[in-house]
């Protein structure tokens, strides 16, 4: 049996153990066969499955234009992914190709935030913006034409939410400040796009009491799977304040049954957490496990229920808090009511409750108190006690 056919044949074993339907495999077999007979003895690589498309389907690997066509391609791209990695991504989401005009730009941009000493994960977005602002700049060809108007009609044509424009802006205020002090253009981003300083953090805080949290957990169906799951969620997010982030990484290796804590290690700052798994968090998470979650071979305590089984994206879940809250009849009138606001909530909750504010850094997960501090909604009673503590 060549090299081919062995990929081949556990590429497909790993699509059958991921719990695609027989129908769906037998289509890729058939598809996977065809492939065989068109490369012969060559290896299987990108460009001579470009040319197999191009010769059997008679379109553009690259440039799909329909559903039909993205099908014919979606589990070719999966086979040189298995082939490279022993892994698949589950979508494929939209690759942002940067304008060759800008390449070199780019390139030294990104060298720089090297230097900065960043998570990953934020500057991997750092760089999906730079390349969303590069790209819109088609009217010039060299950097140093770049004018104020190129960046305002950029900000302005954005088709996203208000929030996601401005996370944006903060970053094209950042380029355009690195450009100015390389020498590149001759205007700054602040100047661009001036800072507005605010003494209130009343407009920065969201934050929702006990009441609302109860309310908010009671309004939840668990007589049905979706519930059970979405329940789990929320007591993750309430009672322990876990960002969503690690939550869509928490592992079942992640519990210790013995002694009833979790331990991960956090997506955000890379460092460990250990939480109590208390009874609000224990009994959910038991429901779930026995009556929702698939017994398959896969560590994710939440994964999906369709193929390919595996974790859940950080999509999947950011707007199930919005979904309890209308439930719930919450008022969330100009405030954040996502996921992340669970969080705030926690922290002020405790501190109302007189817990030490070095307990709830430690909770959140915190490696200093400055940045608990910043997620608390302080009342005028607390506001010695935490002095006090702070200067001790």
């Amino acid at each position: 049996m060549n090299t081919n056919n062995t990929i081949i044949l556990k590429f497909i074993e790993r699509m059958v153990n991921d719990g695609y339907s027989e129908s769906r495999i037998s289509r890729i077999k058939s598809q996977m066969n065809k492939l065989l007979n068109y490369i012969n003895d060559s290896d299987i690589n990108e460009e001579i499955i470009v040319s197999f498309v191009e010769d059997n389907y008679a379109f553009d690997y690259y440039n799909p234009v329909n559903a039909n066509q993205l099908d014919k391609i979606k589990y070719l791209k999966n086979l040189l992914e298995f082939k490279d990695t022993g892994n698949y991504l589950k979508r494929h989401s939209k690759v942002f190709i940067l304008n060759e005009k800008f390449y070199d730009i780019y390139n030294e941009y990104k060298k720089y935030l090297d230097t900065k000493n960043i998570e990953p994960i934020t500057r991997k977005c750092k760089l999906i913006k730079t390349k969303l602002f590069l790209n819109s700049l088609i009217e010039i060809d060299d950097i140093s034409e770049l004018k104020k108007s190129h960046c305002y009609n950029f900000i302005n044509d954005l088709d996203y939410s208000l929030r996601y424009k401005e996370e944006i802006t903060y970053e094209v205020r950042r380029i355009v400040n690195w450009l100015y002090d390389n020498k590149k253009i001759n205007f700054d981003g602040n100047s661009l796009f001036p800072r507005i300083i605010s003494q209130s953090r009343s407009n920065l805080i969201s934050y929702y009491d006990n009441d609302e949290i109860e309310r908010l957990l009671d309004c939840v169906d668990i007589s049905n799977s979706i519930g059970k799951r979405d329940y789990l969620i929320l007591s993750l997010l309430v009672y322990l304040g876990l960002r969503i982030s690690d939550i869509i990484d928490l592992k079942l290796s992640d519990i210790n049954w013995n002694l009833n804590t979790i331990n991960i290690v956090q997506q955000k700052t890379q460092n460990i957490l250990t939480l109590p798994l208390i009874d609000e968090v224990k009994y959910p998470l038991l429901d779930y496990l026995k009556n929702v979650r698939k017994n398959v071979n896969n560590d994710y305590i939440f994964i999906t229920n369709y193929a390919p089984i595996g974790k859940y994206n950080s999509k999947s879940f950011q707007t199930i808090v919005t979904k309890y809250m209308n439930k719930a009849n919450i008022d969330y009138t100009n405030k954040h009511h996502g996921t992340h606001s669970l969080r705030h909530s926690l922290a002020s909750n405790l501190l109302k409750e007189n817990i030490p504010i070095t307990t709830i850094s430690s909770v959140l997960g915190h490696s200093t108190i400055k940045t608990t501090r910043q997620y608390l909604t302080i009342d005028v009673s607390n506001l010695k006690e935490l002095s006090l503590e702070v200067t001790l």
